[in-house]
C-alpha cells in the first residue's frame, strides 16, 4: 500500500529533481503508464538504438520529444 516511483525519472542535479524533458515526452505518449516506462527504458530503433531516458539525460530532448510526438499520433 505504498507509492513507488521509478528511480530513472529523477535527476538530483536538475531543476525540480526530474529528468529534463520528461514531462514534455509524457504529454505526447498515449500509452499506459507501464507502456511509457517500458518505452523510456528500452533502446529505440527510432532513436539510433538508444534508450529515450538516456537521451533525455544527455539533454537531447528534441529528438525524444519528436519521436514521442510521432508515436502519439499513431492510430
Amino acid at each position: 500500500n505504498q507509492w513507488r516511483y521509478p528511480i530513472w525519472q529523477f535527476d538530483p542535479n536538475a531543476r525540480g529533481g526530474i529528468v529534463p524533458g520528461l514531462s514534455e515526452v509524457l504529454a505526447h505518449l498515449r500509452m499506459s503508464p507501464a507502456g511509457v516506462a517500458l518505452w523510456l527504458i528500452q533502446p529505440s530503433p527510432l532513436l539510433g538504438d538508444k534508450r529515450p531516458i538516456d537521451l533525455l539525460r544527455a539533454h537531447r530532448m528534441d529528438d525524444v520529444v519528436r519521436v514521442a510526438q510521432e508515436l502519439g499520433h499513431t492510430p
